[in-house]
């Protein structure tokens, strides 16, 4: 085995650190604020998608369905956090990427170009701006479909020992790594 093929085993089985992940519920106060949209799963396995009322150490209330609900310790398996996003940037790359596919068609029709410019500015102009809509539409749509969250809180599980091996023609071992 190569010492490019001992990396990519190592980084495969890697675990990615979150930079934020709260592991104690006292700590939630920390990341979250009433107003934020949260999505809540309950350790029976119901999926709050619901807004933040207001956090204390020990509580974390939220406002489900117009029903405000207090929740323990006990009762949260996970909290993510969505993240705000501006739809406007799918808008516009799907407006440019309509835009350009309206230039191309209208050269693609065209196989010799009018002599007159102003029919020339005409075409790109109608066809750009046509197919530039229609793809500002669906960049916008597709935009408003992805939905980014990012992890808060995740119960710690105490200590954790993972073990690795190392393989490369010169060395031969195990990696271990102890986290708390």
């Amino acid at each position: 085995m190569t010492r490019s093929g001992v990396w990519i085993l190592l980084v495969s089985l890697a675990t990615p650190a979150a930079a934020q992940d709260v592991g104690s519920f006292s700590g939630l106060a920390q990341l979250v604020e009433a107003g934020d949209d949260v999505r809540v799963r309950l350790r029976g396995g119901r999926s709050l998608n619901t807004q933040v009322a207001w956090v204390t150490p020990d509580t974390l209330s939220v406002v489900d369905r117009g029903i405000r609900r207090d929740l323990g310790e006990a009762d949260v398996w996970a909290v993510d956090r969505r993240l705000e996003d501006s739809n406007a940037n799918g808008a516009w790359i799907g407006f440019a990427a309509g835009a350009a596919y309206g230039v191309y068609t209208v050269f693609a029709i065209w196989e010799s170009p009018p002599s007159d410019p102003v029919e020339v500015v005409k075409g790109l102009t109608v066809l750009g701006g046509l197919f530039g809509a229609a793809g500002a539409w669906g960049g916008y749509a597709v935009d408003r479909m992805i939905r980014r969250e990012e992890a808060v809180y995740r119960p710690s599980s105490g200590p954790r020992l993972s073990v690795a091996p190392v393989l490369s023609p010169d060395r031969r071992g195990v990696a271990v790594s102890l986290s708390f």
